[in-house]
């Protein structure tokens, strides 16, 4: 005869179960979606565990070949373990002590995953917010090791971290579906080539970044970093400048040499061991892995202001198609636009706010969409600044 333990808990509330727990293989436990049950002491799910509710987890976890793991809160004062299988969660919480380390061959988080205190080992489990967000994170609740997400159409947000130090990475337009992976690692110090534009590159930490699916992507990149020492650069070269400070670089494959995505914003920073950093330029992603790390570059002693007097919309360079002015070393708050024809006849206006002037400028096209002939048309642009406002109004000659 076949001995079933069922447990329903069919109302909000908390169940506390301060024993060792063993949910024997011929038995089975459902919780409502409305109950939490509190374990203080190690559990082991043998037996069909079929969980709508919350496990609150203060000791060692084992889902045996379970699947349906619902909703978890790690609480623990200590180290926590949590075994498993091919684990499907709602929530996942950490609020502890100390460290969890995973030990199970996937776990799929369809809600959110909440670093509110406590640190993430994955080990080799597969990690994978597949439809809510990552939440939290600092230098008391990072994920060490590797994770990835699905988007909704957001920002992806990974907060990272390694040996102590929270350095967490974002990235700042993806599209619905992209399925992206980050890993936290130490990097060989002896890949860590600079190009020609950095004097170096830090060796702390490294973020290695998987685009899964299949359709490529262009991002800006945002890192929070701390326990740097950019004074320190590996591999370095000399490059003379008034001054330096962080960036964001990738690496080239086929060149084997790192390169700068260039400085769009810098704050919170004493620009050598910490500091929140955002790249002006885009990150291509495919279905490879990318190597992100940080480095320094030389940077001119004010900003670099230039507006050029012939535009190509052919041009062989792509940066060269738009015409619009080039800002170096300060990111911009505002910048606003207009050009006009010999007729004074309106061809391009804008006026934006946290602009970024890559991404920007005129096509040589008019508002009505037609191909605007040669000659000489005129612009009047200003670029606003936390530097100050760079204005200038001129002329230049459109050529097919």
């Amino acid at each position: 005869m076949r001995l079933l333990f069922f447990i329903s808990i069919l109302f909000a509330g908390v169940q506390c179960l301060a024993q060792p727990f063993t949910l024997q293989p011929n038995a089975s436990m459902y919780i409502e979606g409305n109950a939490k049950v509190f374990f203080s002491n190690q559990v082991n799910f043998e037996g069909s565990l079929d969980n709508k509710g919350t496990l609150i987890l203060s000791k060692d976890v084992d889902f045996a070949a379970n699947t349906s793991a619902g909703s978890m809160e790690f609480t623990g004062a200590a180290d926590q373990k949590l075994t498993g299988s091919e684990l499907l969660a709602k929530d996942l919480t950490l609020l502890k002590q100390g460290r969890l380390f995973l030990f199970a061959n996937t776990i799929d988080v369809s809600g959110t995953l909440d670093m509110n205190k406590g640190y993430l080992y994955p080990q080799a489990t597969k990690v994978h917010v597949s439809g809510g967000q990552i939440a939290g994170g600092s230098a008391e609740s990072y994920i060490e090791g590797r994770i990835s997400q699905t988007s909704v159409g957001n920002a992806l947000y990974y907060p990272m971290g390694i040996d102590g130090y929270f350095n967490s990475l974002s990235l700042l337009q993806t599209s619905q579906g992209d399925k992206i992976a980050v890993e936290i690692a130490i990097p060989d110090a002896s890949l860590l080539i600079p190009g020609d534009s950095l004097i170096g590159l830090a060796d702390e930490a490294q973020w290695i970044v998987t685009k899964e699916s299949e359709k490529n992507l262009a991002t800006t990149v945002e890192v929070n970093f701390d326990g740097f020492e950019l004074n320190a650069l590996v591999n370095p070269q000399t490059i003379r400048a008034h001054r330096y400070g962080p960036v964001i670089a990738h690496l080239d494959p086929e060149e084997g040499k790192y390169f700068q995505l260039g400085i769009g914003s810098l704050t919170d920073t004493d620009s050598v061991t910490y500091g929140m950093l955002t790249s002006s330029k885009t990150l291509a992603l495919r279905n490879e892995p990318k190597y992100v790390s940080l480095g320094r570059m030389p940077l001119s002693s004010g900003p670099a202001f230039f507006v050029p007097n012939i535009f190509a919309p052919r041009a062989a360079l792509e940066e060269n198609r738009l015409f619009r002015p080039f800002l170096a070393g300060v990111p911009v708050e505002r910048f606003t636009m207009a050009i006009w024809d010999g007729y004074n006849v309106e061809m391009y206006n804008v006026n934006q706010i946290d602009a970024v002037l890559d991404e920007l400028g005129w096509d040589g096209t008019t508002n009505g969409g037609a191909t605007a002939s040669e000659g000489v048309y005129y612009y009047s642009i200003q670029v606003v600044t936390p530097q100050g406002s760079f204005s200038k109004k001129g002329s230049f000659i459109l050529l097919r």
